[in-house]
């Protein structure tokens, strides 16, 4: 999962995102969401039941995170991350495929909330905490040991809606296929973030509209 920066606030975009082939199937789905009782079926479809033990640790790993990095042990955030998730047997999201084949239903998850779907819209923030334990887990298990900063930004990214996905609040279409996700991770006047960054508040008034 990629990321970009508008000063310390960090984005997660999906990899499909960064491919022909994968902007393609996100250009599928969101032909899909795009019927409202065909989107509902979708996400039935997802079994996010199964995502709730990997956003479990979300909360201790973001409150160890919090602040400033302990002088004392500055280098030993991701040794810490590593037991926590392997205190909740989350050993396993080593594994790159598994990692990310748990991380994509997530993001179907959230591109349906993103279209309206009440139940989605209700689990914004459980599947957002699913795609920050899986780059904490990404960062952890890698070949170098990551900074303490590094991990902090990590825990607290926010998704972002690829531009197949994304949707106008009042119009439904899609923005051109050009427009990847970085492009629409830009703050606008008084630095507020564009639409396509999932919010709960924001999801839950476009669910009442659709």
């Amino acid at each position: 999962m990629t990321r970009s920066v508008v000063g310390r606030r960090f984005f997660l975009a999906d990899p499909r995102s960064q491919t022909a082939p994968g902007r393609a199937r996100l250009t599928e789905i969101a032909n899909e969401l795009a019927d409202p009782a065909a989107a509902a079926r979708w996400h039935r479809r997802l079994n996010l039941g199964s995502l709730v033990e990997v956003a479990a640790p979300h909360d201790r790993i973001a409150r160890l995170l919090a602040g400033v990095p302990p002088a004392e042990d500055a280098d030993g955030a991701g040794r810490r991350v590593r037991a926590e998730l392997e205190a909740r047997r989350l050993g396993w999201l080593r594994d790159n495929d598994e990692r990310l084949a748990h991380a994509q239903r997530a993001w179907d998850g959230l591109y349906a909330a993103h279209h309206g779907v009440a139940e989605a819209v209700a689990q914004v923030e459980p599947l957002s905490n699913v795609l920050r334990v899986c780059r904490l887990a990404e960062l952890v298990y890698s070949a170098s040991e990551p900074e303490w900063r590094e991990l902090a930004d990590a825990a607290a990214a926010r998704p972002m809606v690829p531009a197949e996905i994304y949707r106008s609040q009042r119009e439904r279409r899609l923005r051109p296929p050009d427009h990847v996700v970085q492009a629409v991770a830009v703050p606008g006047d008084g630095g507020e973030l564009d639409r396509p960054a999932l919010n709960p508040a924001a999801l839950t008034a476009c669910a009442e509209e659709t």
